[in-house]
């Protein structure tokens, strides 16, 4: 919670109305001035593009380079700088909205960890990640600049979905009372892409128990078989992709190691209750409600 002495800056100011605000920052130099602190009502993510820095925060002095990714929360108070010539692409965006994307993707407990940390989640990327993650961010940036509803709805799912991929195998875990703790990690693995394309067999490997060892526990301590939880898993990473990329559903069903497309289409539509390219545009039009989506 902000104090009196603490600003807190609003999003309202900033985006009016529109889904994101996104701008390119520059690092200021801190050597003779104090930091200036504030919190805000929403949540923002930066993209150090070049040089080094320092972000204050939470009573905390951290550095920041090159290729790190963060994540700040609406508490998280906070200040940055760095040295001249350093520069970082901050993208802000409502609390609502976040909270609503990690229902959709059922990523609840990713996200609560994410929020009950004392310092905000923080990734280093480089080579193709950060190629990735840079084109993200300098979409979300370009679609800023035009206003236009449907490419800045577009640009801050594709957002979305590449920093909840940099961020989930970065965060660690707590042990689960309710089941093991060598199954705990095997699920928080599978959530990596190269691990759930591998399925079933993947989980067993990682879990470096016998499969029916692991059916049997899965069954006793989740409720679900192996290959329920892997599909569910499939699903909803599904989900995450057909809002966050312009991938065809034929691409999305084998990336998440379903090239099965009736089999996909059969599970995608348990769960959500509509096909996937019928989802893709619900889902798409709460974003930019007056706006047409094309290319789905």
């Amino acid at each position: 919670m902000s104090s009196p002495s603490i600003p807190t800056l609003r999003l309202e100011h900033f985006a009016h109305g529109r889904a994101f605000y996104a701008l390119l920052l520059e690092l200021r130099s801190v050597q003779k001035t104090a930091p200036t602190f504030h919190t805000h009502d929403f949540y923002e993510v930066m993209l150090i593009r070049s040089g080094l820095g320092t972000h204050y925060v939470n009573g905390e002095k951290l550095p920041m380079r090159a290729g790190e990714l963060l994540l700040v929360r609406p508490d998280d108070c906070h200040s940055v700088y760095g040295v001249p010539h350093g520069a970082a692409i901050n993208v802000a965006f409502s609390a609502e909205s976040w909270r609503r994307q990690s229902k959709i993707l059922n990523l609840e407990t990713h996200f609560a960890l994410w929020e009950s940390a004392p310092l905000p989640p923080t990734v280093m990327l480089e080579g193709e990640a950060l190629a990735r993650c840079s084109h993200a961010f300098e979409s979300a940036l370009a679609a800023g600049i035009t206003q236009q509803r449907a490419a800045m709805g577009l640009g801050l799912m594709r957002l979305w979905e590449s920093v909840i991929h940099n961020l989930i195998p970065g965060t660690v875990p707590e042990t689960n009372a309710d089941y093991p703790d060598w199954l705990a990690r095997s699920l928080w693995l599978m959530e990596r892409e190269e691990n759930l394309h591998g399925g079933v067999p993947r989980l067993v490997e990682l879990a470096a128990v016998c499969p029916e060892h692991l059916a049997r526990v899965m069954r006793r301590d989740l409720g679900q078989t192996p290959t329920q939880w892997v599909n569910a898993l499939r699903v909803q990473r599904a989900a995450g992709w057909l809002l966050g990329t312009q991938d065809g559903i034929e691409t999305i069903a084998a990336r998440c190691g379903l090239a099965n497309l009736p089999h996909f289409y059969r599970l995608f539509t348990t769960r959500y209750g509509v096909p996937p390219r019928r989802y893709r545009l619900q889902e798409r039009q709460k974003l930019s409600p007056d706006s047409s989506v094309r290319n789905i």
